[in-house]
């Protein structure tokens, strides 16, 4: 829940784009596997995947996640302190 803020709701959409980004990213990087494939639910539903191939793609999706929405949590700050600072002075 946000405060209701023009700031928090660009940090809202801006996390929500770096989470699109990081799909869509996923997605083409894998473009060989079936597009039902590509979300986890097929694995689970057939049993496919292995302890270790499921933590592996823990793991790299929290990396590549936590980079994304990182950087765009610092655009965020930076585009919303010129924005919205400016007109609270």
């Amino acid at each position: 829940m946000t405060d209701g803020s023009p700031h928090t709701r660009l940090t809202l959409a801006v996390d929500v784009l770096a989470i699109a980004a990081f799909v869509l990213i996923g997605m083409r990087s894998h473009s060989d596997a079936a597009a039902v494939s590509i979300f986890l639910l097929r694995a689970v539903w057939v049993r496919s995947w292995s302890a270790g191939e499921v933590l592996t793609f823990a793991l790299v999706a929290l990396v590549f996640a936590t980079m994304l929405i990182g950087l765009g949590r610092a655009i965020s700050a930076v585009l919303g302190a010129r924005l919205f600072d400016r007109r609270a002075s």
